[in-house]
C-alpha cells in the first residue's frame, strides 16, 4: 500500500514546478534546530529577499522561532507542495519519505555529528562484511557538508558517499563565535540560573536506557551534589530526559532535556562532562573546561567498535573513569586546564580552523554562486 500511495504522490509531483530560490529545511522531524536552523537564520537576517524558505515538521514541533507561516507539516497537502517544488532540501538528519526528489532539485546534507568522533554506519564493520554500494539512506544525497578534512572523510566511509563533498565548516558554532552578554544573560534567565558556576553533564545516549524506567535509570554524577559551589545542567537524550522529569535529583540539579539549543547550554557552562560525544568539537571553540567521563569505556567500545581519533590520546580534557576521580578533577579543574591548554589550542586547529564565525556566510554564498547543481 506504501508503495501504492509513494508512487501515485511521486507521479503528481511532476506536475509541480520547482522554484529555483526555494529552500526546504529538515532537521529531526520534531525539531527546529542544528546547521539547517543555522543557515536559515543567517539567511532571514542578511539575504531574506534571495530566498524563499519552509521548514518540514511534525505538528507538535515548536516553531516559534520560525517567521509565520515558514512551517509546513508532514504528510500534509502544504508539506507535500513543500516538498515538491523546493530546488533545494537542506537537511542534518537523513530521513526517509515516500516523497522521492525530482532530477532537477538538489539534496544537501549537513548532519548532525560535530566531528569525526566514534565510527559509525559501515565504519563499525569487519572489512570482510562491509557493503561496497552506498548506505539506501544516503543514496539521495546530491551534496555532503563536512566540518573538517577528517569528518569528510569519516563521514563518506560510513555511509560509502562517493558524491560531492564540500568541506565548510559548522554552520552551528557562528552562535559561539559571535554571542553577545545579553544573549548569555538571557540564557541564564530562561534555564534560573545565579551566579554558581556551571557543570554541563551530557552523556551519549545509550540504546540499553530506552528500556528502564527513570527509577532504573542511573545517573553517575550523584556525588556532584556535595559540590555546593555548582550548579549541574543534566543534558540527556530527550527519551531518556522525559523519564526522569518525575525522578527527585540532588537540590544542585536542573534537567535541561527541554532546553531546545544545546549550543545555548555551552554559553553557560564552566566545565563539561561528557564521554564519547561530538559535542566536544564545538564546545571546544570556547576553550572552556572539559572531562571525558567513560565509566563503561571497555563496554562501549565493543559495541560500537572504535572511534576515528586516539580517545586516550588526542582529546583535549582529561579523562576520568569513576566518580571519586570525577569529583577530584572538578577541584583541581583550574590547574588541570593549564595542563591541557596546549592540547586545546592543538585540537581547535586540527579540527575547527574553518568555524571562524561566517561558516554561514560561506554556506549561503555558494549556494547564491550556485555552487550546488
Amino acid at each position: 500500500m506504501k508503495k501504492v500511495v509513494g508512487a501515485i504522490l511521486n507521479f503528481f509531483a511532476n506536475f509541480f514546478k520547482v522554484k529555483e530560490n526555494k529552500i526546504l529545511f529538515q532537521s529531526g522531524r520534531s525539531k527546529v534546530d542544528c546547521n539547517p536552523y543555522a543557515v536559515y537564520k543567517y539567511i532571514k537576517e542578511n539575504c531574506k529577499d534571495k530566498f524563499e524558505c519552509v521548514w518540514l515538521v511534525e505538528k507538535d514541533t515548536d516553531i516559534s522561532m520560525l517567521d509565520e507561516n515558514d512551517y509546513a507539516y508532514y504528510k500534509t497537502l502544504k508539506g507535500f507542495i513543500a516538498m515538491v517544488t523546493s530546488k533545494y532540501w537542506i537537511r542534518s538528519q537523513s530521513l526517509g519519505s515516500i516523497i522521492k526528489k525530482k532530477e532537477n532539485q538538489v539534496y544537501i546534507q549537513m548532519w548532525h555529528g560535530a566531528g569525526n568522533f566514534k565510527k559509525c554506519g559501515y565504519d563499525c564493520m569487519k572489512e570482510s562484511e562491509r557493503p561496497t554500494e552506498t548506505i539506501d539512506h544516503a543514496k539521495e544525497w546530491d551534496y555532503l557538508i563536512a566540518t573538517d578534512e577528517y569528518n569528510k572523510d569519516a563521514l563518506s566511509s560510513s555511509v560509502g558517499y562517493k558524491k560531492k563533498c564540500f568541506v565548510v565548516g559548522n554552520c552551528e558554532t557562528d552562535l559561539l563565535v559571535n554571542h553577545t552578554k545579553q544573549y548569555v544573560d538571557n540564557i541564564k534567565n530562561k534555564i534560573g540560573l545565579d551566579n554558581k558556576k556551571v557543570i554541563l553533564y551530557a552523556p551519549t545516549f545509550r540504546d540499553t536506557d530506552l528500556n528502564k524506567s527513570g527509577d532504573e535509570l542511573k545517573i553517575p554524577i550523584t556525588k556532584l551534589e556535595d559540590l555546593k559551589d555548582y550548579t549541574v545542567l543534566l543534558r540527556l537524550h530527550p527519551l531518556v530526559s522525559k523519564k526522569i522529569e518525575n525522578k527527585k535529583l540532588p537540590s544542585n540539579f536542573i534537567n535541561v532535556g527541554w532546553y531546545p539549543n544545546i549550543l545555548d547550554l555551552y554559553l553557560v557552562t564552566d566545565i563539561l562532562i561528557t564521554d564519547y560525544s561530538s559535542i566536544v568539537f564545538p564546545y571546544m571553540l570556547l576553550e572552556k573546561s572539559l572531562i571525558m567521563y567513560p565509566y563503561d569505556y571497555e563496554d562501549y567500545l565493543k559495541l560500537r567498535g572504535g572511534f576515528y581519533l586516539d580517545y586516550k590520546n588526542d582529546l583535549p580534557g582529561k579523562i576520568v573513569y569513576n566518580e571519586d576521580e570525577l569529583v577530584n578533577t572538578i577541584k583541581n579543574i583550574d590547574e588541570i586546564n593549564k595542563e591541557y591548554m596546549p592540547k586545546v589550542k592543538e585540537f581547535n586547529k586540527k579540527y575547527n580552523s574553518l568555524n571562524n564565525g561566517k561558516v554561514c556566510q560561506r554556506f549561503v554564498d555558494m549556494l547564491i554562486d550556485k555552487k550546488f547543481k
